[in-house]
């Protein structure tokens, strides 16, 4: 293994690209050179030119760069880019292992006529991945740059920080349960402070009555996270996540690695990184915001919280070092690289006869009972912001609404995928 391509729509400074970037320079480490492949640049390509050869669709097609590459493997984050993933592939004769990495919604479609394995970031996702595939699903999470983000060398005496991440323009990341939190909270007993990644020229028009409340650092840059979670931990306070839904919170990771206390949701992705009174503290979502209240009291004993931080930051250690996980992600590449892709017509139809039940099959319980109460909280959403003449936010909560309810599991870019993994057999296989 020599030479991978690294596929992903955006080439910017957001979570998923920070992974792609770390696992290159992890690849780098072991002798493995990489390049990458973007639909658009959004203000990350002077980073990835620091490390590898960019390209992007405006300049030249995936085939071509398939074709001219000499790349010995693909790995693909799972996006709206990779249903053009199997046809280019097929074009350019490429022979190597496929991997398709879900960082967030899966594709349904990745079948061992397309792909030699999939990765997922926690193991929820890879059981409501299995179902959907014939190709074998290992479980990776995103690492950390440990050398960057380190615990602060003493504590601050003050008032202890209460922070929040996020983009608040995006609903699952559900800001409204942190602004119920702020609004039950003493006026003086936190410093509140929000890094948003949504740009906003005016907070005020998120926080209404509670911006005085709130120290605004909106999109910070990637440089200054360190000391801003230092900062947090040192005062003795702590990181609140408030989202219903994430693949995989670096900010959580990031915060734990500095040392910071952190309060996360009973949400998938937060609970298989946080053990509950050990490296951190876990709501329950359904509890509303007595519970969280209760938690940020318990934060409040030095003791207590100096035990969670130390077990923390080990555990980050442990799991999610980037020699860790470049090592289980160049374990996933000789494995697939062993398992020959199936792209005869015969073993097609039998995916295309199998892949018909798959739209059908019912998801897991809990997502099914989660779907319709996001849809009624979005509908929620709608007439409010209706009521309040935001034309704008009422269109973004109903497409929200019609995303989550229960019915609607076929989305058309899906079933044009779907069918072109049955049309292009990728590459040479058996």
């Amino acid at each position: 293994m020599k030479r991978v391509l690294h596929i992903f729509p955006l080439c910017g400074r957001a979570g998923t690209e920070a992974v792609i970037r770390f696992l290159i320079r992890g690849l780098a480490a072991e002798g493995i050179e990489s390049e990458a492949y973007f639909q658009r640049d959004v203000g990350g390509s002077d980073l990835f030119r620091e490390l590898c050869p960019i390209h992007f669709e405006a300049d030249r097609p995936l085939v071509d760069v398939l074709r001219e590459g000499n790349f010995d493997a693909i790995h693909a984050v799972t996006s709206s880019i990779t249903i053009d993933v199997p046809e280019a592939v097929a074009a350019s004769g490429f022979t190597g292992p496929v991997i398709a990495s879900c960082h967030n919604d899966y594709i349904i479609g990745w079948n061992r006529c397309n792909a030699n394995a999939v990765v997922a970031l926690t193991e929820w996702w890879a059981r409501k991945i299995r179902p959907y595939t014939d190709v074998p699903v290992a479980v990776i999470g995103n690492p950390v740059e440990l050398d960057r983000f380190q615990p602060p060398a003493e504590s601050v005496p003050g008032k202890p920080i209460l922070a929040w991440i996020g983009r608040s323009g995006d609903p699952k990341k559900n800001i409204e349960r942190f602004k119920k939190v702020i609004a039950a909270l003493p006026p003086d007993q936190y410093d509140i402070r929000v890094a948003d990644t949504d740009t906003r020229d005016d907070p005020s028009e998120l926080f209404g009555e509670l911006t005085d409340r709130v120290s605004w650092y909106g999109r910070l840059h990637y440089t200054r996270m360190p000391s801003f979670y230092q900062e947090i931990a040192a005062s003795g306070g702590l990181l609140l996540s408030t989202s219903d839904d994430e693949a995989f919170p670096m900010c959580i990771l990031e915060a734990m690695a500095s040392g910071c206390t952190v309060v996360v949701p009973d949400a998938w992705g937060s609970e298989e990184i946080v053990e509950h009174g050990v490296t951190g503290l876990i709501y329950r979502r359904a509890e509303g915001t007595a519970e969280i209240l209760a938690l940020l009291q318990r934060v409040t004993d030095p003791e207590f919280r100096a035990r969670m931080s130390t077990a923390a930051r080990t555990c980050v250690v442990q799991r999610y070092s980037l020699n860790e996980v470049t090592s289980q992600y160049l374990r996933v590449l000789r494995e697939a690289a062993a398992l020959p892709r199936r792209t005869s017509a015969s073993a097609r139809l039998s995916w295309a006869l199998r892949s018909v039940g798959f739209y059908l099959h019912r998801p897991p319980r809990s997502l099914w009972l989660y779907r319709p109460r996001r849809a009624a909280e979005a509908l929620e959403r709608a007439l409010r912001a209706n009521d309040a003449g935001r034309k704008q936010q009422v269109r973004d909560a109903l497409l929200e609404a019609g995303r989550f309810f229960p019915v609607v599991y076929l989305r058309p870019w899906r079933a044009k995928f779907l069918l072109r993994t049955l049309l292009f057999p990728s590459g040479r296989g058996r």
